[in-house]
This record gives structure tokens, sequence and C-alpha cells, in this order.
């Protein structure tokens, strides 16, 4: 049985929070507190309407608490969480990073309004 990673010790205040929130998210979508790919699962569950990832979909009702919650985080504190897969640990980058970061990565970057 896998087991669940702890919150990283480096995290706090809105870091930890949004880190909790988009665990959530990976865990409704793939039963999995972090599954590869999660930054951009929920940023996309984020920015495209009725988006599906994994079993999660962006207007079901077990996840719409957690994306209000990291929408509000994001755009106060203005970090994203990554965890590239060659880091032990998930990192926390800007918010203007992580947008280039996506941009680069998808061709139709989407933005956080």
């Amino acid at each position: 049985m896998d087991q669940t990673p702890p919150r990283p010790p480096q995290f706090d205040g809105a870091a930890a929070l949004l880190f909790d929130a988009m665990s959530g998210i990976s865990e409704a979508a793939y039963g999995e507190r972090w599954h590869p790919g999660t930054e951009y699962g929920v940023w996309m569950l984020l920015t495209v309407p009725r988006i599906r990832w994994g079993r999660a979909r962006s207007d079901h009702d077990d996840v719409t608490p957690a994306l209000v919650t990291i929408r509000a985080l994001v755009l106060q504190a203005g970090i994203w969480i990554v965890w590239p897969a060659s880091e032990r640990n998930p990192i926390v980058m800007t918010l203007d990073n992580w947008r280039v970061r996506y941009a680069t990565a998808t061709p139709a970057g989407r933005q956080l309004a």
C-alpha cells in the first residue's frame, strides 16, 4: 500500500494551506496525495470550465470548495506549488513563474482571473 507523503516541513502559512488543498484534489482525482502532474491538473480545473482531471471535475461538489480556497490563496499570496520529477520535495514558486512554466508546457496556457 502506498504511504501518503506528509506535508513538506518547509511549508507554512499560505503554502501549507495551498499544498493541502491541492493534495485533496489529487486524492479526489487519483487517490494519491500528490499524483504526478498535480500542479497542471489543478490549474486546469481552476481555469477550464467543466474539465475533468482523473475522477475530479471542476464543477463537482467534492472539489469545488477546495478550488475556491486555492483560487483565493493563489490570488492573495501569488504562489503556486510544483513538484518537479527531479526533486525529492515540492517547491513553492511565484505565480508569475508558474504562469510562464504552464504557458510553455501547454499550447493554450490558461490564465487565472
